[in-house]
């Protein structure tokens, strides 16, 4: 799983686990000799079926430790060997990769040892957790980052809202796994008409809504094809409105993130109206296959990579309003195929080579700015 330690050690990330897009990330930073090393807290989330096939190009340890389930899809870690781990590693600048028991033991060894730390995290104001732990802890822990990786505008409004100085945020784009087609297949030759990929729960992905909207377009357009890809708590409730709107639809509780290209390609719309959505990297994957996204404002990429009219479509949670915009691009060839050369366009400038000099250049400012004595 890790290939051997770096002789000198720039940075080690403390995450929660490595996905297939981090890991992406984190070989491309390796491969572009920056020393780098990855500490996580647990080899995967139960919500997460994800498998990652071969050696990573980077340095990796999994600490043991217990996990708890504290919200929806939300989980806390506490680890053990941190300080052992971080004390032979020993990197110049420590990336806390959230705000959890085991970050906050990073952030203590860090005071400590005197280590630098940036904080990479996902998500806005309206994404980001309020309870009494994440209002003591969290303020706490950005008074000491000497940096930001945020993910979109969101969060870096939050980041400055909180009293980071504009200069210590750093947009980072997210990378999907998987690059898209050099060719977008066109409306004409894709199959299925609607598209969710995301997990099918109500309380955070709002899954019943999708079906609401499948069902009112399907008696707009009568023989609408669905493709679910995905699985959760609410798949029956959601599985027994499309039968009952007598669709036509194929569900796949999985599908391999290596393989699922194909699945976007397929598909004509992409709908995420998510209640909370930290950013939607499933909008990246659908726009770099041309498929022209419908989301909420509540996801991240609401208005910064999906921009109303231009990339996508950010529409109020109401039905009709929904099943009437999927409608209109549906019946309309040239407007959807705008928005899916649009969508294309924009992703091409939140690539991976974007993605890893932005964290290049966030280290190199944290390291530049302590040896200056700026920090």
């Amino acid at each position: 799983m890790a290939t051997r330690t770096p002789d000198a050690i720039d940075a080690v990330e403390f995450n929660n686990m490595v996905t297939p897009y981090t890991r992406r990330l984190f070989d491309r930073l390796s491969a572009d000799g920056l020393g780098l090393a990855v500490v996580s807290c647990t080899l995967s989330e139960r919500n997460r079926h994800w498998r990652l096939a071969g050696e990573s190009g980077f340095h990796h340890e999994v600490l043991r430790g217990v996990t708890v389930e504290v919200g929806p899809r939300r989980y806390a870690h506490l680890n053990r060997g941190i300080f052992r781990t971080l004390s032979r590693l020993r990197p110049r600048l420590l990336v806390l990769n959230g705000f959890y028991p085991s970050m906050l033991l990073g952030l203590l060894w860090a005071r400590l040892t005197r280590t630098p730390i940036a904080l990479r995290v996902d998500g806005g104001a309206g994404d980001m957790p309020m309870s009494v732990y994440h209002r003591l802890f969290r303020p706490m822990l950005l008074r000491h980052c000497r940096a930001v990786l945020t993910c979109g505008a969101k969060g870096a409004a939050f980041f400055r809202d909180a009293g980071i100085d504009e200069r210590r945020i750093f947009r980072m784009p997210l990378v999907p796994a998987w690059d898209g087609p050099n060719a977008a297949p066109d409306m004409a030759s894709r199959g299925y008409d609607l598209l969710w990929v995301a997990e099918i729960s109500d309380a955070v992905k709002n899954a019943g809504f999708f079906a609401e909207v499948a069902a009112r377009l399907n008696r707009i357009r009568p023989g609408l094809r669905v493709r679910v890809v995905g699985a959760g708590p609410d798949q029956q409730a959601m599985i027994a409105t499309l039968t009952e709107a007598g669709i036509t639809f194929r569900h796949d509780e999985t599908v391999p993130w290596d393989e699922i290209q194909a699945v976007f390609c397929d598909a004509r719309l992409l709908l995420l109206p998510s209640w909370r959505e930290p950013w939607g990297l499933v909008c990246n994957e659908a726009m770099q296959c041309g498929t022209p996204c419908l989301v909420s404002p509540d996801v991240g990429a609401a208005d910064d990579l999906v921009v109303d009219q231009v990339t996508g479509r950010v529409l109020p949670l109401d039905v009709e309003h929904w099943a009437q915009a999927a409608a209109q691009l549906l019946d309309d060839a040239a407007a959807w195929r705008r928005l899916s050369e649009a969508g294309r366009t924009a992703m091409k400038g939140r690539g991976l080579g974007a993605s890893a000099a932005t964290y290049r250049a966030m280290v190199a400012f944290v390291l530049r700015s302590e040896t200056n004595g700026l920090a």
